[in-house]
């Protein structure tokens, strides 16, 4: 899977992040963390990538850190946590299916 390949899956889970906001935003915030961390994932490979390719799972550790920093930093009594290791694992599952591979994952 090449970098591009990457972002353009991750921008997909952006949109589904997306899809669950409902108009009178309760309850939102768990998406809106989400699509940060998923954005500041994309801007950290989109930076780090320029002129160098990547492995997949190169890829997996700078979007693990991405999504770590963005969602652990939060001060919501632990739940961010939780969230990031559901994206983290969400992300490498859509990447291993992506790439045809079964795994353990």
């Amino acid at each position: 899977m090449t970098t591009m390949e990457v972002i353009s899956q991750l921008n997909s889970l952006i949109d589904d992040r997306k899809s669950f906001i409902d108009d009178n935003g309760q309850g939102d915030d768990i998406y809106l963390n989400d699509i940060a961390a998923l954005t500041a994932a994309i801007e950290a490979i989109s930076t780090l990538s320029e002129g160098k390719l990547y492995t997949v799972f190169e890829i997996i550790r700078l979007v693990q850190e991405a999504v770590s920093e963005e969602i652990c930093g939060l001060d919501d009594g632990g739940i961010g946590m939780l969230v990031a290791y559901e994206v983290e694992r969400g992300i490498i599952r859509k990447l291993v299916k992506e790439d045809e591979h079964e795994t353990n994952v």
